[in-house]
């Protein structure tokens, strides 16, 4: 607060304005111009008096904090060592320790990172949630997870580190960099030379603990904020590979699944665009090097050994289920007529009468109503346990198959351990879907 206000000869507060320049050397001196927003807004308070707040507060945690406060809880240290000692099978993948992304922290190309004790695994979510049913108000979250604990651990509240709370705007903000810097510099340190901390079996000195940042799971527009790509509707929309898209706004041709005609992307090239972007003196040319790349910077390419176009993965709830299933489901179906009210009570009616397995709760009678208010967890549990028998017959019958490959892929994918064969299938099923939809 103080670098935000300055005081004159009589002893009052005059806020000081925005200095940032986006771009310092742009050849009209009018555009070198400092943002000279506000930073600060006067507040009236009880008694006459007023005093200057922050127009906007940022609630960052930092990880050493949050790190510091875990490690002293017992038992902590050799949770995040377990994975050590477990048992894996080949071709199977039952963890995120089996993947390949894991496997390769522990090899010279990062340096031998997981090789050494106290070396710790990061995912990072960031997600935008609206708090109040009838405000209109969406603020973002950004936390971390520790990899290293087991998986029934892992995704506990309590062992979920949350960074930062992004206040509301009138619009969500198309960049995450400036929340994402402070966050950053810490990575930065964790991942050279470390940072010091006590812990439960060491209360008088402290220990070197190092982390990395090795996945990013999100949905896909905050994942294309995160991680230094355009959005999905662009023309290459895509963060694995540069498949042009044509069309306009809302009107992208998606079409085509031969994907031996898919270049797909190269972290040099993307690191070059990234160095390129930062040296553009005026706006047009940063979007026209965006447009033409499809990607945009971010300040996670700052950490040298994160590769974006790797690390970033569309978590399965958005992807397979909120995404996929639902469009299908409402839009395709119910919204241009391939399933008529009637019908939709007749499948309520053969999915009452199932009897829910054990562990796997049921679905709410709400498909007469188009599926109004589904979860994630019950568009999970419609489309793998009570679909394939729920539409039969009712579905037209080169329908019915499109979602059958669609269903199987499901299947594979959402198992506690996937084979190799599995993965095979699953990608196989999905190909298949995508051109049925075609």
């Amino acid at each position: 607060m103080k670098d935000c206000y300055k005081e004159n000869e009589l002893g009052d507060q005059i806020q000081v304005h925005c200095s940032h320049q986006r771009f310092p050397n742009h050849p009209h001196e009018y555009r070198r111009m400092p943002c000279n927003a506000p930073l600060l807004v006067r507040v009236n308070r009880s008694g006459g008096k007023s005093k200057y707040e922050p127009r906007f507060l940022y609630a960052y945690q930092p990880i050493k904090q949050s790190l510091q406060r875990l490690l002293k809880i017992p038992g902590f240290e050799e949770k995040l060592e377990h994975w050590r000692t477990r048992e894996s099978v080949p071709h199977v993948l039952s963890d995120v320790y089996d993947g390949n992304v894991w496997q390769d922290f522990q090899t010279e190309k990062f340096s031998f990172f997981l090789k050494t004790r106290r070396s710790i695994g990061f995912m990072l979510n960031l997600d935008f949630f609206q708090p109040f049913k009838h405000v209109q108000q969406s603020y973002g979250v950004i936390y971390l997870t520790i990899m290293n604990l087991p998986r029934s651990e892992r995704f506990k509240q309590k062992n979920v580190l949350i960074v930062g709370v992004i206040p509301p705007f009138e619009h969500e903000p198309e960049s995450m960099n400036t929340f994402l810097t402070p966050l950053v510099d810490e990575l930065q340190e964790f991942w050279n030379p470390g940072v010091c901390l006590y812990t439960y079996r060491s209360p008088w000195f402290r220990l070197n603990y190092k982390a990395a940042l090795m996945c990013v799971a999100c949905d896909i527009p905050a994942s294309r904020k995160c991680c230094g790509f355009k959005g999905h509707s662009a023309n290459y929309g895509c963060n694995r590979c540069q498949k042009f898209f044509p069309g306009g706004f809302g009107k992208k041709d998606c079409s085509g699944f031969d994907r031996s005609t898919w270049p797909q992307r190269n972290l040099t090239a993307h690191r070059s665009t990234c160095t390129e972007l930062q040296k553009c003196t005026t706006t047009s040319a940063v979007e026209q090097l965006q447009t033409e790349t499809g990607v945009k910077y971010s300040a996670l390419i700052e950490l040298t050994y994160f590769d974006p176009i790797r690390f970033t993965i569309i978590d399965p709830i958005h992807n397979l289920f909120l995404g996929t299933g639902k469009y299908v489901m409402k839009k395709l179906w119910v919204e241009k007529g391939i399933l008529s009210p009637e019908q939709l009570k007749i499948i309520q009616q053969r999915v009452d009468s199932y009897p829910a397995p054990h562990g796997m709760g049921r679905i709410p009678r709400k498909i007469a109503t188009s599926f109004g208010g589904f979860t994630a967890e019950q568009w999970k549990n419609w489309i793998i346990l009570y679909s394939m028998f729920a539409l039969r017959g009712i579905l037209p019958d080169n329908h019915y198959k499109c979602w059958q490959t669609f269903a199987l892929a499901c299947f594979f994918l959402c198992r506690r351990a996937i084979t190799d064969t599995d993965l095979l299938k699953a990608d196989h099923l999905l190909i298949k879907f995508c051109e049925s939809i075609e």
